[in-house]
Order: C-alpha cells, then structure tokens, then sequence
C-alpha cells in the first residue's frame, strides 16, 4: 500500500469531499459523513490517468479538476468521476497546485512559474503571476487560493503572497 493522502477539495453543493491520494494516483470521494463514495482518476491503464496527481480544486457545479506534476495536465472528471477530459495541452508544465472560484480554474506551474487560467471546457483563457510587478515570478512550492474576487498565490521563493484580480491584474 503506497497510499500518501496529500491534498482535498470539498464540494458544499453537494455535500462531498475529493480526497487526492499521490502515492496510489487516485482520488477519493467521500460524503461529508465520511461514507465512502468511490473513485476517481485510478485507471492507470489508460491515458485519463493522472501521473503523480498534486493538487485538486472543485467548481461550482462539484465538478474535481486534478492537477499532474508528471504529465503535465489538468484533468477533469464530472460529480461522479467520469472523465470528461483534460485541458488544453500546449499550455502546462508541471501543475503543483489548483483552484476554483467564478467559472474559471486556476492551475499554477513550476515550468514557467506561472498560474494560467482555464474554463470550465479546459481552454486557457489567460495568464496571471509569472510576470509579476514585484518579483516576475512565483517560486517552488507555491499554492492558490481564491474567493469571488481575488486569486492569491503563495510566493515561497520570494516569501511573499502575489493577489491577483480574477482577469489576471495584480492587485497591491
């Protein structure tokens, strides 16, 4: 068992939690009782899978998008954890970290140290961090975190947290 449980998202709407296991390359899916609802992105036969899986977000419509920090994706599956595709694939690098708010995705890279933003279809609708006023970057381990307004990266390079408008702006 090479379980190694690393990072969750919960979907309030509809009262689940997605639980991102790195070691066995899966997620699970969980109500908030704590029932077990099955899983998601574990069919390490064919190419939907996720390899070394980092990070997990959920969009307003409970739909988990998971990040790769292997082959570069970010994958998306619908409420019950059919895939329903991946993202435009010329953009990524290694995605380490993901999240949601509006109707977009946000997945930030360590390739290019950049956090570009998606829909909800998987199409790269921009770019935010990576050309920041301050610093030009956003370093190695860096995270996300969003509300309806702002997007906010974690700087750890730098030590420093980059605030972003939901269009890519960043905010002082």
């Amino acid at each position: 068992d090479d379980t190694r449980l690393s990072d969750m998202a919960l979907d309030e709407h509809s009262n689940r939690i997605y639980i991102l296991d790195s070691g066995e390359e899966r997620v699970l899916m969980y109500s908030l009782k704590g029932e077990e609802l099955g899983v998601v992105a574990d069919d390490k036969e064919t190419w939907q899978h996720v390899r070394r899986p980092t990070s997990i977000a959920v969009d307003p419509l409970g739909r988990p998008y998971v990040g790769s920090g292997q082959n570069s994706q970010l994958a998306r599956y619908d409420k019950a954890g059919v895939f329903l595709g991946k993202q435009d694939p010329t953009f990524l690098s290694r995605v380490i970290a993901v999240c949601s708010t509006g109707n977009r995705i946000f997945a930030l890279e360590s390739g290019y140290y950049q956090v570009r933003m998606f829909d909800y279809e998987g199409w790269c609708i921009g770019v935010m961090a990576g050309n920041s006023k301050k610093n030009g970057t956003v370093g190695k381990g860096a995270r996300l975190a969003a509300t309806d307004k702002h997007v906010y990266v974690l700087d750890s390079y730098f030590r420093s947290v980059h605030k972003y408008s939901l269009n890519g702006e960043e905010d002082d």
